[in-house]
């Protein structure tokens, strides 16, 4: 985590501004249509796209030698698939639990474990071919479940990720007891994109370490 405090401090500027431009955009197409599927589009699209230009910088400020923009302007949409995938399975976890099937409900947060690092993939690695989709989901299970300290943090970050879909969840039940106006986009919105970058620059050199990349913050040098 602390390594992630550090890239993220040597682009904080950077972070700040994709970050107001992303909730910028979701506002705009909540608030021009004022309704929830407009809100659910935004969503779905725009974090995925925050998510491929985190990794992206992270990516070139480890050294990894490619132009950060460039490279997020080639691969988000394949984020933004692989995000929907994920999000599905999300979903579906919890719709098994709720519904008292545990043992599914597990199976499919295992393989919400697994595409862990499957973006990432997808970001950072140069393999354009038909199968780049299909292959990042067999690296990401790979790299997810080889070593107990990998398993732990891979799990670690899975949690991170699912905490704000949960606490929005909470707070929107209490904006709306609450009667307080446009509640569904002001307990989703704000607190989902502003840890987008958090969970992404994390994300992204968990799995750099667990490949053998070395991490060295090269930015500014």
């Amino acid at each position: 985590m602390w390594r992630a405090c550090v890239f993220i401090y040597a682009r904080f500027p950077l972070y700040l501004l994709l970050t107001g431009a992303a909730l910028a955009l979701e506002a705009a197409t909540y608030f021009i249509w004022r309704n929830d599927a407009a809100l659910q589009i935004a969503l779905s699209l725009v974090p995925p796209i925050l998510t491929a230009a985190a990794y992206a910088i992270t990516g070139q400020d480890a050294g990894l030698g490619f132009e950060a923009f460039s490279r997020t302007a080639r691969r988000f949409w394949l984020v933004i698939a692989m995000d929907f995938l994920t999000t599905t399975i999300v979903a579906l976890s919890f719709v098994s639990i709720g519904a008292g099937d545990v043992l599914t409900g597990v199976l499919f947060l295992a393989a919400t474990v697994s595409l862990a690092y499957a973006d990432v993939y997808l970001v950072l690695h140069d393999e354009p071919d038909g199968l780049f989709f299909i292959r990042s989901v067999g690296r990401s299970t790979v790299v997810a479940w080889h070593g107990l300290e990998i398993i732990g943090r891979t799990i670690s970050l899975v949690a991170l990720q699912l905490l704000p879909v949960l606490l929005s969840a909470q707070l929107q039940i209490r904006l709306v007891a609450q009667h307080v106006p446009f509640a569904s986009f002001w307990s989703a919105a704000p607190l989902g994109t502003i840890m987008v970058p958090v969970v992404s620059v994390l994300t992204a050199l968990v799995y750099l370490d667990a490949t053998g990349h070395e991490t060295k913050l090269t930015c500014g040098e």
